[in-house]
């Protein structure tokens, strides 16, 4: 096996355990996460995509049976890394987020977008150090 394949499956199997970490509160079992990340990277790799800017999206759309598709960019527009708890709990509560913003009659682009800016905000924040600790993140996302 090449020293690329051997990195390749390194990189899969960490991400699949940061995944499944972020996840078990949510009852998402391994064998879930494992054939979302097989997939996702079989369809970039198809498709010639980049990595970067998909997989993570992919896998939890695949994950989450999410309608239609959300895409956070991994960074703010600030250029601040969005963190993983963050970019989980945003993909977790989109369901649930579609659903509530069509019961208030809201338009489910306006929902996609406050959420997104949700997610915007408290990752700058959290890169400025103005964040206090968010015991439930996920309640958190989904007020906001």
């Amino acid at each position: 096996m090449s020293k690329l394949a051997n990195q390749n499956i390194g990189i899969k199997t960490r991400l699949i355990r940061e995944i499944q970490s972020q996840l078990e509160p949510f009852g998402i079992r391994k064998e879930t996460i494992v054939s979302a990340v097989k997939k996702s990277l079989q369809e970039i790799k198809r498709d010639g995509c980049s990595k970067h800017t998909w997989l993570l999206p992919l896998v939890f759309w695949k994950i989450f049976e999410i309608k239609g598709f959300l895409l956070i960019n991994t960074k703010t527009p600030e250029g601040n890394v969005i963190p993983f708890d963050v970019f989980v709990s945003a993909y977790a509560i989109w369901s649930e987020a579609q659903q509530k913003a069509v019961a208030c009659g809201l338009d489910e682009l306006v929902a996609e977008n406050a959420l997104i800016r949700v997610v915007n905000g408290l990752a700058d924040r959290r890169a400025q150090g103005k964040c206090t600790k968010i015991k439930n993140l996920r309640s958190y996302m989904f007020t906001g």
